[in-house]
């Protein structure tokens, strides 16, 4: 594997990824205030107005950093943002027969603006560690607020978490409009925590993550929010086994024992059908999804197939790829399948010439793709904060540290290139 350190730019170009990780920091924040400042279970009217507010001045400040380093746009992605808002426009007034509202347009045009902006305007952007580094620590300070806010209110609950008998005694929200989401969020706070702890900078930080993944896990664990647990659980278990490379087989088999234990410990104590009960709970199925799912279909096979028209479907499918199909049809879906494939593409880039970060990226995008999406209703560039979140870490993050890697081959390939340079001369000169 290439020490891609050592070939660290200083032209400030290292500044400059630092600068743009505080930009994509701000994209997560600017999509979590409204919903702080006013926590309803619904998105409310002022909450829409705000956001619209939000990413105005957030998209301005972006053209003014993109003009002043003079960055170059990919017509290609442009394109695709375009073609990306004409099939939701298509679909929802066309073949819908939606009235227009302030927000079907703020929603149409937030996402589509999104998807321009990060893959078409900053496209040739880059992220490395440190940038990381950078948006998981200031992420830090908005899950711990959201997580004592929710201790605030529900900080009793949590104290008697182990002598519940009914998952739905606790309410775990904090100021999100359910646990669901708020489980997500903190869900992305465990997994950037085990990333840092993973590959620690100083004892302080240790401590300091070590802190972050206490209070996010177990006010995680306190949302009994099973699509978020299960997605953590994979993500450690593709982290942990395929981080290093000669190491595979070692540590699936530690992982596995790891498993026997906790059953048997489990068992010992008689915490198991705690577990089996409150967490995994068996008797709740689904909790009625795979009927959802079923009549759902049904209903999009009987409309238009290629392009949807069902935005506005009252019964919330709690699956990404149906709800996919049911706003865009098949036109929609085939554009964000290409897209997970093209960002598949760049993680197995990455695994094959930096293995840690490119085992993370890819445990990152499995756990969104094959488990979240599954089980809940995660857009990919769209506007709600759990779209914003999830995008920046399983998709965009991907893509900028693939540019990160591309630069420093350049580099080293440059750096070589002017060595053999120097050695040639000087082999004229001894000549």
């Amino acid at each position: 594997m290439i020490n891609y350190r050592k070939y660290e730019l200083n032209n400030g170009k290292k500044d400059s990824r630092l600068t743009f990780a505080n930009i994509l920091f701000l994209w997560v924040l600017i999509s979590l205030l409204p919903q702080v400042i006013f926590p309803t279970t619904r998105e409310s009217s002022g909450s829409l107005m705000l956001k619209s507010v939000f990413f105005l001045g957030f998209l301005l400040g972006c053209f003014i950093y993109l003009y002043k380093k003079k960055a170059r746009a990919n017509v290609m992605e442009v394109f695709l943002g375009v073609l990306l808002c004409l099939i939701q426009i298509v679909a929802d007034y066309l073949v819908g027969g939606q009235s227009f509202s302030f927000g079907s347009i703020a929603y149409i045009t937030i996402s589509s603006a999104y998807y321009v902006l990060f893959f078409g305007l900053m496209y040739d952007e880059e992220i490395d560690s440190k940038g990381i580094y950078r948006i998981a620590f200031l992420y830090d300070f908005v899950i711990l607020y959201a997580s004592a806010y929710n201790i605030a209110i529900y900080g009793s609950s949590m104290i008697n978490v182990f002598s519940i008998t009914n998952t739905y005694e606790m309410v775990m929200r904090s100021f999100f409009t359910n646990r669901n989401t708020f489980a997500m969020f903190l869900m992305f706070a465990v997994i950037s925590s085990i990333y840092r702890l993973a590959n620690p900078a100083s004892r302080k930080q240790k401590a300091w993550c070590w802190f972050v993944l206490i209070i996010t896990g177990y006010s995680m664990f306190c949302t009994f929010a099973r699509t978020s647990l299960l997605a953590t659980a994979v993500f450690i278990v593709i982290y942990f086994v395929g981080r290093r490379k000669n190491q595979v087989l070692r540590r699936a088999l530690i992982c596995l024992l790891i498993v026997v234990l906790m059953v048997g410990i489990l068992y010992i104590t008689g915490a198991y059908q705690y577990v089996l009960d409150m967490v995994v709970r068996p008797e709740a199925g689904s909790t009625g999804r795979v009927d959802r799912w079923g009549m759902l279909l049904e209903k999009f096979l009987q409309g238009n197939i290629f392009l949807g028209g069902n935005s506005d479907n009252p019964i919330m499918p709690h699956n990404t790829y149906i709800y996919i199909l049911l706003a865009g049809g098949l036109s929609l879906l085939t554009f964000f399948i290409v897209l997970f494939l093209r960002i598949l593409r760049k993680i197995v880039f990455i695994l094959k010439h930096d293995r840690e970060h490119g085992t993370f990226f890819l445990a990152l995008f499995i756990a969104y793709t094959c488990i979240m999406s599954m089980a809940e209703t995660v857009l990919p560039v769209a506007s709600p904060a759990n779209s914003v979140i999830t995008t920046l870490f399983a998709l965009l993050m991907p893509h900028y540290y693939y540019n990160y890697i591309i630069s420093q081959q350049k580099l080293r390939v440059a750096e070589q290139s002017t060595e053999d340079t120097e050695d040639n001369e000087k082999g004229l000169e001894i000549s």
